[in-house]
């Protein structure tokens, strides 16, 4: 779980274009949205951990792009 965690929060600052870390390291915090999509984007692996997935196939719930969409950081 300790890597999924790790990879997800990889997939958010990939997502956003910004480093996590830049927010601890100027005297804030992380803000509680992108934890959160962190921790669904985690939970989507755990859930999705197989190579093949019968059924149909869907994108990413919109509830995690609505919480990173306002941190996203155009280069």
């Amino acid at each position: 779980l300790a890597h999924l965690l790790k990879t997800a929060q990889q997939a958010v600052e990939s997502d956003i274009n910004h480093s996590l870390s830049s927010y601890e390291e100027n005297g804030g915090e992380i803000p509680i949205a992108l934890i959160h999509a962190i921790i669904l984007y985690a939970a989507n692996l755990y859930e999705n951990r197989e190579t093949v997935a019968y059924g149909l196939a869907t994108a990413r719930p919109y509830n995690y792009s609505a919480l990173i969409s306002p941190y996203i950081k155009l280069t």
